[in-house]
């Protein structure tokens, strides 16, 4: 009984020994200049003034082939994160002129998106809450997953030219839409309202 004792503690040493100097082979982190604040872990950060930022390939877009449901990307999001697609749906509500909630419409078992409009134009008026609809767009990961980061991102490597502003519209989807898997349209021309189905 003593020799296993021995031994959990002779590995508890090793493995604390060997952490500590994995920890001292960081490089200390460097201080801001004088008059400069700190940066923020995880906050994109902008070059200085007169310094030109590196340069960035825009994400590569994959148009999807076939027909995608509204529910086959809430289904698998990862599977179509990157690509292009077009799925009809009813606007469920508005978050504001360049954003709004996409859903099945269905009673029960409603998947939603969040299309958010990143290009200069808002979407046309005549668009409401609770008609059909047809998006273009790109598939990005949730709130939660970073997708709103990567439209930000975007927006701040110059592909994205929008008038969006983004810290009240996270407030809003990290409060009520962090999971919900976002649409981004490059176009308002992209959300177009579809014409009401007759009845024979």
């Amino acid at each position: 009984m003593k020799h296993s004792w021995f031994w959990i503690i002779g590995l508890v040493l090793v493995f604390t020994i060997s952490g500590v100097g994995l920890a001292q082979d960081e490089e200390p982190p460097t201080l801001p200049a004088e008059g400069e604040a700190p940066p923020v872990e995880g906050e994109p950060t902008l070059p200085a003034e007169g310094e030109i930022p590196p340069a960035v390939d825009a994400p590569p877009v994959e148009e999807v082939q076939g027909e995608v449901t509204l529910g086959a990307i809430t289904a698998d999001s990862p599977s179509y994160y990157g690509q292009e697609v077009v799925i009809d749906g009813v606007l469920s509500e508005f978050l504001n002129a360049r954003t709004f909630i996409l859903s099945e419409g269905a009673v029960l078992f409603n998947s939603a998106v969040l299309v958010i409009n990143t290009s200069p134009d808002e979407f046309d008026l005549s668009v409401v809450a609770g008609e059909r609809v047809q998006v273009g767009g790109v598939v990005l990961p949730s709130f939660e997953e970073g997708g709103f980061d990567q439209i930000q991102m975007d927006e701040m490597a110059g592909f994205a030219d929008s008038q969006l502003n983004f810290t009240p519209l996270a407030d809003i989807v990290a409060e009520r839409f962090a999971n919900y898997t976002i649409i981004q349209v490059t176009s308002a021309a992209n959300v177009m309202l579809l014409p009401e189905a007759t009845s024979q």
